[in-house]
């Protein structure tokens, strides 16, 4: 009875064993079930963190190509005149602070061809902050000795235009001109007025012989007070390939690779984070795909071990009974014998 009782225990206590490592295998799958399923999750989400990154490299590449195009054109339009060349190479070291005036005018693109028009080569003139400026600026050019014309700006003492009571359109109101240059700019083109004809504009610098201003339209016609009439018929490739346009062209191929390195920089971010995500997701399916396996191991030993345990309970619990059956039989046998024995006696 006490093996039986011991046998009792040990069964039990391997069952309950058993029992806990197989409740601890079942959530340790389900959470493997978990893992894999984050893990594949992210495997997506890898690869299309790669997708936007290539994508975002195109885009840049793009961006960077296009607006070192157009810098090359504005710089091999610089190197046709030797003398401008020499200018702005000058002024990156003498007059840092002086611009070009196709830098510091912006217009419409309706307007683009008409301006230029009006300034003529003083659209490539430079900017300068003084007199003295200025000098040293064209004395650089002189001594270089190159050919072509170069044209520098300073700023003046005299009145710009009188152009009170004129009444219509003025120009640089319909410009962005950096402020730092407006004086300069104003003294250039500060006189002009916009009108939609040329029959407009020769009909008010008629009216206006007193003044010294222009008025010029949209067809081309550029009329001045003095008499002087000019008219300009711009072609498509004006329009499309004037200083302006391209100037405008470059800032906004700038702003969109500005806006591609931002969107590629993003990116980097986004792969690099998923990346480290996916890693981490990886060490622990990894740690987990171990972890589940030492726990099937002792599930199953531990199993084995419960059944061996309750098959060798079975057999001292049958042995059991059977003893408790033959000492029945045996205590009957004896009973049974009792009365014969008295009557002998």
């Amino acid at each position: 009875a006490e093996r039986l009782s011991e046998a009792r225990q040990q069964a039990s206590a391997l069952t309950a064993e058993a029992e806990r490592l197989e409740g601890e295998l079942a959530s340790a799958r389900a959470e493997e079930t978990a893992t894999r399923e984050t893990l594949n999750s992210l495997v997506v989400s890898r690869d299309g963190a790669r997708r936007a990154l290539d994508e975002a490299r195109d885009a840049l590449a793009k961006a960077s190509a296009e607006r070192a195009a157009l810098e090359e054109l504005e710089r091999s339009s610089e190197a046709s005149n030797p003398a401008q060349a020499k200018l702005m190479k000058s002024k990156e070291s003498v007059a840092p602070s002086s611009a070009l005036v196709s830098h510091v005018v912006s217009a419409p693109q309706s307007l683009d061809v008409l301006v230029e028009a009006l300034l003529g080569d003083e659209l490539h003139a430079v900017l300068a902050e003084s007199g003295t400026q200025a000098k040293e600026l064209v004395a650089c050019v002189a001594e270089a000795q190159v050919t072509g014309k170069a044209r520098v700006i300073a700023p003046s003492a005299l009145a710009g235009a009188d152009v009170s009571g004129v009444g219509a359109r003025r120009l640089i109101d319909e410009l962005s001109i950096d402020s730092r240059y407006a004086s300069q700019v104003n003294h250039l083109i500060g006189d002009v007025f916009l009108v939609n004809t040329y029959s407009e504009a020769i009909e008010q610098a008629g009216k206006r012989s007193a003044s010294n201003v222009r008025f010029a339209s949209l067809d081309g016609c550029i009329a001045s007070s003095s008499g002087k009439v000019s008219f300009i018929r711009f072609t498509e490739a004006d329009k499309q390939n004037n200083a302006l346009a391209r100037r405008r062209a470059l800032g906004e191929a700038r702003a969109v690779e500005e806006e591609a390195a931002k969107a590629y920089e993003a990116a980097q971010a986004e792969d690099s984070t998923v990346e480290a995500r996916l890693r981490e997701a990886q060490t622990a399916s990894l740690k987990l795909s171990e972890t589940l396996a030492a726990l099937k191991g002792q599930s199953e030993s531990a199993r084995r071990d419960a059944d061996a345990s309750a098959r060798t309970l079975q057999q001292l619990e049958a042995e059991h009974q059977r003893l408790l059956k033959e000492q029945e039989e045996n205590k009957a046998f004896f009973e049974k014998a009792q009365p014969d024995s008295d009557e002998l006696d």
